[in-house]
């Protein structure tokens, strides 16, 4: 694992489409830095939603062959909903991610299916009702220093950055920890 400040979000292993981590890494991060583009929030929703799927079937795959649900074996790739459900069964997903998470892949699904979807205040309530206290102030400390840094970006912008970035945080951390105890 090399240096870089983002890293302790990677572990050491390729996608499912065999992408090096750190090039999924730099990916990410140009898709979720804040832009002037009309797609900038399709954009930064559905690479949030693939990120997000990553770190899933990384954390499904550190119990289960996972290989066995996917195609060739079967028609179709697992759904985004039910590999929350079996992360969470599996007991690697804790109870306070699963909702957010699951809140999330509605917000990915709405904008999946409309290109032009922009972020509304509307968007917001939902996602900010799925967080935990702590993971809810912890957003909004980091929101308004976002806000007071880039005075460009929208507050419902802010809010789904660090909503994503809280997230992958919290997933990185998980799969980090589970994956050093299996070594």
């Amino acid at each position: 694992m090399d240096d870089s400040p983002d890293d302790e979000y990677w572990v050491s292993f390729r996608d499912s489409e065999g992408m090096e981590r750190q090039a999924l890494l730099e990916y990410v991060t140009d898709a979720l830095r804040p832009t002037g583009h009309p797609l900038f929030d399709l954009n930064a929703i559905i690479i949030a939603g693939v990120l997000f799927e990553y770190y899933l079937r990384a954390l499904i795959r550190l119990q289960i062959d996972l290989s066995i649900l996917e195609p060739p074996n079967i028609a179709e790739p697992i759904p985004y909903a039910t590999m929350l459900r079996l992360a969470g069964s599996l007991g690697v997903l804790p109870e306070h991610l699963r909702r957010p998470l699951r809140k999330f892949g509605h917000l990915r699904n709405e904008f999946a299916h409309d290109i032009k979807r922009r972020l509304s205040e509307a968007d917001i309530a939902p996602l900010d009702k799925s967080l935990t206290e702590p993971m809810r102030r912890k957003l909004e400390k980091h929101k308004r220093e976002m806000m007071a840094i880039n005075e460009k970006v929208t507050e419902s912008r802010a809010y789904v950055q660090i909503f994503i970035a809280i997230l992958a945080d919290e997933l990185g951390a998980i799969l980090r920890n589970r994956s050093e105890h299996e070594q």
